[in-house]
């Protein structure tokens, strides 16, 4: 009868922890500053320019598109 088991993952069980996404942020953003740093002492400044705008994004609009998803996945369980 082992067909007749139902599923009892939770969203919670897939999905990591808001803990585990701001190190998985704090760890990212640690190693791009030596690139940023390296670009920016370099002839290539609009690459500083760029990377550092690329970085800025993600983070302000990872938690917007967090929010927005969540909202989704509500609507959708009701």
């Amino acid at each position: 009868m082992t067909g007749d088991r139902k599923n009892t993952a939770t969203e919670s069980d897939s999905q990591p922890s808001s803990d585990a996404k701001w190190w998985q942020l704090i760890f990212l953003l640690a190693l791009s500053f030596p690139v940023i740093y390296a670009l920016s002492l370099s002839e290539y400044l609009y690459l500083f320019y760029f990377m550092a705008a690329v970085e800025w994004i993600l983070t302000v609009l990872s938690p917007i598109a967090g929010y927005f998803d969540r909202q989704y996945v509500a609507a959708e369980s009701e």
